[in-house]
């Protein structure tokens, strides 16, 4: 696997218990530990892409409109 498809660990629970799931033309990352899901994509190295990108709830800045 080259480092561009090096699935990183969950973002929320920390866990190195993911994998790509590919059930048809849409893939995406899954994590087994808690059940989070990454954004589906068309294609392996996409579907990674945006699971890598992806920030732990804790981190996310909240805006308030008022």
């Amino acid at each position: 696997m080259s480092t561009h498809e090096h699935i990183l660990p969950c973002p929320f629970c920390g866990s190195c218990e993911v994998e790509m799931a590919i059930p048809a033309e849409y893939g995406w990352v899954t994590c087994h530990q808690c059940g989070a899901a990454g954004e589906p994509a068309q294609g392996r190295k996409k579907a990674i892409e945006r699971w890598n990108r992806r920030v732990p709830v804790d981190d996310r800045t909240a805006t308030v409109i008022r």
